[in-house]
């Protein structure tokens, strides 16, 4: 006589072992183990996932370990933001508020002078990635535009009135059509121009 037998999931697998497969390599599997377990397995658990002991110092919630890694990341945040809404503001009071130019060339700067920059600026990128590795070349790229950013507030700034080239735009902007004349406001602020266009792709690093 042949005997069947069901097998039931319960019996094939219990309950504490079918929660342990459910849960392997997931936060709750240690939760379920620091519930389930004795005092030892507490403990190594706590001491595991860093929780801070009874006599550990804490100023402002954080402890010794987790302010080194917490107040560092603080720093950056800040010094990405402050550096994205510096730019942002100067590129365009530059280049609005310069002599010849004003609202009228932004669409200009973003068509003929940002969309090209970006492309070209995208290509170097993409040559770099093959010749060199990834912590060279953010070093490279951000030192580059740093450089500019530190030319252009000691070097071009403070010599718009030579470097600018406003009597021959002025001569040039009376003999063209108007329509011509936002083009020739690039060319005479050509060191805002190239400040709006380090900013736009500085920012977006």
């Amino acid at each position: 006589t042949t005997e069947i037998y069901t097998l039931s999931l319960h019996d094939a697998l219990p309950i504490s072992g079918f929660l342990e497969f459910l849960l392997a390599g997931t936060a709750g599997y240690e939760y379920y183990h620091f519930k389930q377990g004795g005092g030892e397995a507490r403990v190594a658990l706590l001491a595991t996932g860093g929780e801070a002991t009874a006599d550990e110092k804490k100023f402002l919630g954080m402890t010794g370990k987790e302010a080194k890694k917490i107040v560092p990341l603080g720093m950056m945040f800040f010094c990405i933001l402050f550096n994205y809404t510096i730019l942002r503001d100067t590129k365009d009071v530059l280049v609005v508020t310069a002599p010849g130019a004003g609202a009228e060339i932004i669409p200009f700067l973003k068509t003929y002078v940002q969309l090209p920059g970006a492309i070209i600026f995208s290509a170097f990128y993409a040559t770099l990635c093959n010749k060199f590795e990834q912590g060279q070349i953010v070093i490279g790229v951000v030192s580059s535009f740093l450089a500019f950013y530190v030319a252009f507030a000691w070097i071009l700034y403070p010599n718009i009135a030579t470097l600018h080239p406003t009597a021959f735009c002025t001569m040039l902007a009376a003999n063209t059509p108007q329509a011509l004349n936002a083009p020739i406001a690039l060319f005479r602020n050509w060191t805002f121009t190239l400040f709006y266009l380090f900013a736009e792709i500085g920012r977006a690093l």
